[in-house]
């Protein structure tokens, strides 16, 4: 009799048991099945309805050129300061499946998704709470700017996933030794900087993260730093020595080694007799409490809060770990915005994007966090734990409302507004084959625009044209003195990749016999027009979504 008790007991435990995890599993799928619903749907209206932006424009014409071997990167001709990983990695991608930018841009929502899945793995090996890690999921897949930046062909998808990787590599059997660990770890920290060298502010702290969770603490550390050091030089080997100078060039630090002679004597020249606003000094005059809350608290507001949370509920010695995780991501947000203030003020916007997983960690964190305090009060927790996740999901999506500039309201909603009949990549291929057919008996032409899809069309109608000619704004240098020997000047601005007035008039007068021009109504340079119409004849015209393009020709005579 007692047996059978027993075991109808157990039976009805194990039915329990059972019929909880499979509330779990359903309430699971759900949040999950809702997470990449809405990753999903926002990425295909950003991938087919985003405008195509400038830097977008960079990677897509670099990436297929540096690959197919038409153009080489860290030489004169193409002295790019971006970091070199990120080109092949497009390249090949573009190579295999085509130019289209959607293409394009498909990789990196591929490469966002994989993301979800990384930031699943890191709360579950810490909390062992599935929810907790799904909620993290969904926080992250609901940040408008990751939906947008993780959806254009820019590398901060696959930057955040090196980042995720290497931390579930330090987490991964913690405490258990493994002698290949630290040099994984110096490889994957190598690619991180190989794909943006200011991801070594992210460096810095994972390093001693991981060297807390070890004994041996020297050799470890030892092995990471070799490590780096074997991938560096094989990086210096393989591409040209200007690399090397691309990849010293850091906020802050940039100018004072350009002071201590590191740097070029082009770009020596190029500091001490041009300026521009785009300079990687340390301004504090350009410090806008305006620009960081649009540019970081609204779009990033539900996040933040996550960390705060994490950092108010791991008070207790054992959870105190915990705390980390939301420091790494303050740190990183506040030493990136003071690295980039100075040159942009918003900028924080997209760079935030980089680490913005770390954030999303820390909102399966926090859930789980709230599930541990208020376990023992099922009123309480089956009431505050709803309105968290309702005030997360709310600030997350629309937090940006309440932006201090029309454009930040609703962000990226200003950057997805191509809703006309026509398509933007047929009227981007339209203009390429107009350039194409007008420029038959010319290899080489001089685009003279503000719009980032004119270079592009360029691009597409295989005409060569200066790189620097691209982000024309970025790269514009302004001449402070004139030098006795002024074509010195203009060897050192030309030789790394940027151009002056006094350049962009050479080329006019001795070096293109085609130009590019697209006018602008709301800013008509009258004197450009005047020197342009000196030499050349306007060939044909055409339009490109409302922006009239002409094609200048030099005359004969």
């Amino acid at each position: 009799m007692a047996s059978q008790k027993l075991n109808t007991s157990t039976n009805k435990d194990e039915n329990m048991y059972l019929n909880n995890k499979s509330y779990e599993n359903f309430y699971l799928t759900i949040i999950l099945l809702a997470s990449v619903t809405f990753y999903i749907y926002f990425s295909s209206l950003v991938i087919i309805n985003s405008n195509t932006w400038v830097d977008e424009v960079i990677y897509l014409i670099k990436s297929w050129k540096y690959v197919s071997g038409e153009a080489v990167p860290y030489t004169s001709n193409d002295p790019t300061w971006y970091m070199p990983f990120y080109f092949f990695q497009l390249g090949a991608w573009q190579h295999l499946f085509g130019q289209d930018i959607t293409n394009s841009r498909l990789l990196s929502s591929i490469i966002g998704l994989m993301n979800g899945l990384l930031i699943f793995r890191i709360i579950f090996l810490v909390t062992g709470n599935k929810i907790s890690s799904a909620y993290g999921v969904l926080f992250f897949f609901t940040v408008p700017s990751v939906i947008f930046y993780f959806n254009t062909a820019i590398p901060n998808s696959s930057v955040s996933l090196i980042l995720l990787i290497s931390i579930v590599t330090i987490i991964e059997n913690m405490g258990v030794i493994n002698k290949y660990k630290p040099f994984l770890l110096g490889i994957l920290f190598s690619i991180i900087l190989l794909y943006r060298q200011n991801m070594i502010l992210a460096i810095v702290c994972l390093i001693p993260i991981y060297l807390l969770t070890i004994d041996n603490k020297i050799k470890h550390f030892s092995i990471i730093l070799l490590a780096m050091l074997f991938s560096f030089l094989i990086a210096i080997y393989l591409l040209p020595e200007r690399f090397i100078f691309s990849l010293l060039r850091l906020p802050i630090i940039s100018p004072y080694l350009s002071q201590l002679g590191v740097f070029p004597d082009s770009q020596r020249i190029i500091d001490s007799l041009t300026f521009n606003n785009n300079n990687l000094s340390f301004d504090r005059n350009k410090l806008s409490i305006k620009d960081l809350i649009d540019g970081f608290f609204l779009p990033y507001l539900g996040i933040v809060i996550c960390c705060l949370t994490v950092i108010a509920l791991s008070r207790k010695k054992r959870l105190v770990i915990l705390i980390l995780t939301p420091l790494l991501f303050f740190f990183l947000s506040i030493t990136h915005y003071v690295g980039s203030f100075s040159y942009c003020g918003t900028c924080i916007l997209p760079y935030t994007t980089y680490f913005v997983s770390i954030g999303a960690i820390c909102g399966g964190f926090s859930i789980s966090l709230i599930s541990l305090k208020l376990k023992s009060n099922n009123s309480l927790y089956y009431l505050f734990k709803p309105l968290f996740i309702l005030l997360i999901l709310i600030t997350n999506i629309f937090s940006t409302t309440f932006a201090l500039r029309e454009e930040y309201k609703f962000y990226p909603t200003s950057m997805m507004t191509n809703t006309r009949k026509t398509e933007w990549q047929k009227d981007t291929v339209k203009l390429a084959q107009f350039i194409k057919n007008n420029t038959k008996d010319e290899l080489t032409v001089l685009p003279i625009h503000n719009l980032s899809m004119v270079p592009y069309s360029i691009f597409l109608a295989n005409k060569d044209f200066p790189q620097q000619m691209i982000n024309i704004n970025h790269t514009y240098r302004k001449i402070k003195n004139i030098p006795h020997n002024k074509a010195i000047l203009l060897q050192a601005i030309e030789k790394e990749g940027l151009w002056s007035d006094s350049l962009l008039d050479e080329w006019i007068e001795k070096k293109y016999n085609i130009i590019i021009y697209q006018a602008d109504p709301r800013r008509q340079d009258k004197a450009l027009i005047k020197k342009i119409e000196k030499n050349f004849s306007i060939k044909a015209s055409s339009s490109f979504r409302g922006w009239n393009i002409y094609i200048y020709k030099r005359n004969k005579t």
